[in-house]
């Protein structure tokens, strides 16, 4: 770097101590000599003296959170506000931010509507210059260096290269108590991602449109992905919905598609659904959809929308649909409707994993999970899907409380749907059954619920179970039960708990200690016997949950059975359980005899 500087050549009689003396101060650090070398580089160009070189070397502090401080002291004290702005909406940000957006923040730190009034003016490319040329300089003036433009990040023109830490350790300084206190002080009532959104949304109006932009892979289409996350965590940060902005968003684009015959992520008639799959509970609150008495509300196509979405596979960034779920409950949606649900054009799973824009960063971002590094970012966001036709189909299976158990019970079991996913689950349980779901919902001539107890039968068999994942599906199974889920209802051609009985006693011996170990190994558990034995321990509180909830004795033949699946420390207390629940039906069949008895005795 100063080797390039046309003055340096000025200093080379002091090259060499110089070098010696950044060197001995860094101690290998190699993030100090780039901050000291960047440091020199400005006297150099100011063409300080020597003497002024090794005094601006030897004051600069040696540890690197005294040298942020330094830089940060080095920012005029008027731009501190917009220094803070700068940082909090970096910190926020799951993915870098192009710098287009950073330069549109002005427009949207005030009053919502600065950017409702905001016109729909495509730039020009000269336009688009001069503004990321002025940001360019803007950045270096508010944030000294420790915020940089990173062009390693795939743009179009407009959007430009995206805005990153210097360093992770940058990141990391500004987390600190201190510094959070510092940029607060600087920034009262600051909310960072309610203005991203509305930077988002000046973003798209000023957006030059063709058609390809449309596409999954176009720069439309991927803000408009970025935005609604934002719509989503601006919701979260605030309690409130800036509705306004979001209808003003979605006509923008409808407007911009109209005379390309482009594809939008919704059609206009079915907002509602793309705002649901968003998780925009504070935004379909306000809707008139979506208020007591509506339609789709009484026939229950919002609430079975809700629920199916969130069945989808998620990750820490996917919007939690729990509340959307609950909204719909409220406002008079029934778990027991579903003769009537809205027809929609879905995507598999998988293929939507793979053409979603945020689900390929995630999967990228799996392996480096370090927030401010410019490597690795992914916001993960649920992927948008087509919504069909306004049709309305006959439902043969059911109600969506049932339609829905059932799919939990099936998707339980695939690998993607990891610890978070079983959490909201369990959350949408408690809604469904606080508001009167059913939980002896027959299908056909069996109760659904049994579907429940399968899933817990096929997770057992995965080759490695997680216990936290285990306990959250105990415990729902728990929360079925005391809701009175009848263990002796019909399934199958049997019963729910003789049905599973009989799976576990068809399960081989186990293995043996050692060849569990070794199997786990293999499977890079860091605790292999504790894992490994995680199946038995879920089936074994399964087994007990059901004899507790007064699951006939008769699924078993002899406690013999448990002892050929269970190690003793399982099968005994299942054994103490169902002994007691042989005597306890012997005792209610010697009454029932008696009284029967005695009743008919004076005709005998």
């Amino acid at each position: 770097m100063l080797k390039e500087h046309p003055n340096w050549g000025e200093y080379s009689k002091a090259e060499h101590s110089l070098v010696e003396e950044i060197t001995k101060k860094a101690q290998g650090v190699f993030l100090w000599v780039f901050l000291v070398v960047r440091s020199v580089h400005e006297s150099v160009t100011n063409g300080d003296a020597v003497s002024t070189l090794r005094r601006r070397v030897s004051q600069l502090p040696q540890d690197l959170e005294t040298f942020f401080k330094h830089i940060l002291k080095s920012i005029d004290p008027f731009y501190h506000p917009q220094m803070a702005q700068m940082f909090h909406i970096a910190l926020q940000a799951e993915e870098p931010l192009n710098i287009m957006l950073y330069s549109l923040i002005d427009y949207c730190t005030q009053d919502l509507s600065q950017v409702l009034r905001l016109p729909v003016e495509p730039m020009d490319k000269h336009d688009v210059f001069t503004r990321r040329k002025q940001m360019i300089r803007r950045l270096d003036g508010r944030s000294k260096g420790l915020l940089e433009i990173h062009t390693g990040h795939a743009a179009s023109d407009y959007l430009g290269p995206r805005v990153t830490f210097l360093h992770r350790t940058v990141r990391d300084f500004l987390l600190t108590k201190e510094m959070t206190e510092f940029l607060t002080e600087s920034l009262a009532e600051f909310k960072p991602n309610t203005v991203i959104f509305r930077a988002y949304v000046a973003l798209i109006k000023f957006m030059p449109t063709r058609k390809e932009h449309f596409k999954r892979s176009g720069v439309l289409f991927r803000a408009l992905e970025e935005a609604f996350f934002y719509a989503y965590r601006a919701e979260s940060e605030s309690g409130s919905s800036e509705s306004e902005l979001v209808d003003d968003l979605r006509y923008v684009v409808e407007d911009a598609a109209d005379p390309l015959d482009a594809g939008i992520p919704w059609t206009p008639d079915c907002f509602v659904e793309f705002a649901i799959s968003r998780g925009l509970t504070q935004y379909l609150s306000q809707h008139r959809e979506c208020s007591p008495g509506a339609r789709d509300i009484i026939n229950g196509a919002f609430l079975r929308e809700a629920i199916m979405e969130s069945l989808k596979p998620i990750n820490e960034n996917s919007p939690d649909l729990t509340q959307v779920v609950s909204l719909f409950l409220r406002r008079g949606s029934s778990p027991h409707q579903g003769a009537w649900a809205r027809e929609v054009k879905r995507e598999t799973w998988n293929g939507l994993a793979r053409s979603n824009y945020y689900t390929s960063l995630m999967f990228q971002a799996s392996q480096t999970r370090h927030r401010g590094d410019s490597n690795g970012h992914g916001a993960g966001v649920r992927g948008a899907y087509q919504i069909g036709p306004k049709d309305f189909r006959n439902n043969p299976k059911g109600s969506i409380w049932g339609d829905w158990l059932e799919t939990l019970s099936l998707s339980m079991v695939e690998p993607e749907m990891d610890y978070l996913w079983a959490t909201r689950q369990k959350r949408i349980l408690d809604h469904l059954i606080s508001h009167g779901a059913e939980v002896n919902e027959t299908s056909a001539t069996e109760a659904r619920w049994g579907k429940f107890v399968d899933g817990l039968f096929h997770l057992s068999k995965q080759p490695v179970l997680e216990k936290r994942i285990s306990d959250v599906y105990i415990s729902m199974l728990r929360k079925l039960l005391r809701h009175d889920a009848n263990c002796n209802a019909p399934y199958q051609g049997s019963t729910i708990s003789k049905v599973f009985f009989a799976n576990i006693r068809g399960m081989a011996a186990p293995p043996s200690i050692a060849e569990l170990r070794r199997f786990v190994l293999a499977e890079g558990s860091e605790d292999p016997v504790e894992t490994s034995l995680t199946y038995l321990e879920l089936l074994a509180q399964v087994a007990m949950a059901l004899l507790q909830h007064r699951a006939h004795p008769s699924c078993l033949t002899s406690a013999a059975e448990l002892h050929e699946v269970f190690p003793r420390r399982l099968a005994q207390p299942i054994q103490d359980l169902w002994e007691s629940r042989r005597a306890e039906i012997a005792a209610e069949s010697g009454f029932v005899k008696m009284v029967i008895g005695w009743v008919w005795w004076p005709w005998s």
